[in-house]
């Protein structure tokens, strides 16, 4: 039980380079420092079990399922990335700092291991029922803020491309505020 009242006490790092209410209406920009992952693909199916495998690895409902069997601190936001290209949803959990470069290797080969540079996002908070009931209105905010920031001047990849989802809230945290950010990379 005593990871799970460690949970959550860790984001990635990262600055702020605009608020909201600076020059830019809704939306701030971000630069976030390079960070480890544990990544899986998130399936079509109903059942889809993406979650679950992230949890296991960092043994949070029990043994960890990693080379050392060692419980791993979960962070938040927990990560879910949409790459429209591929239409290949990903999800993710940052690792902690204090794993270092070579955290313990996945027992399951459905999640890896991943370094990730550092990178600007412009980000936009959105109630939390939007992100965890429907797709299709967070893609709708994705999209507005795509607009948004187009108008405001920011050259962004073509189409649709790739965003994110940043869930701040964990299956055991009932006591603190839970919201979501839409990510947009720059």
């Amino acid at each position: 039980m005593g990871i799970l009242l460690s949970i959550l006490s860790e984001t990635p790092e990262g600055l702020i380079l605009s608020r909201p209410d600076d020059e830019h209406d809704g939306y701030s920009i971000r630069l976030y420092r390079k960070y480890i992952s544990a990544s899986t693909m998130v399936s079509s199916s109903s059942s889809d079990d993406s979650f679950q495998r992230l949890a296991g690895y960092i043994g949070v409902l029990g043994t960890a399922k990693n080379d050392k069997s060692r419980k791993i601190g979960m962070t938040v936001p927990v990560l879910v990335t949409y790459n429209n290209p591929t239409g290949g949803i990903n999800m993710e959990f940052v690792l902690p700092l204090a794993e270092g470069d070579a955290p313990p290797n996945p027992s399951d080969p459905r999640v890896s291991i991943k370094n990730q540079p550092e990178s600007r996002w412009a980000v936009k908070a959105l109630p939390m029922s939007i992100g965890l009931h429907s797709w299709d209105r967070v893609r709708e905010n994705a999209a507005a803020l795509r607009e948004k920031l187009k108008k405001d001047g920011f050259k962004l990849p073509d189409g649709e491309g790739v965003w994110r989802l940043a869930i701040y809230r964990g299956p055991f945290n009932f006591w603190q505020s839970n919201y979501i950010h839409v990510h947009l990379p720059l």
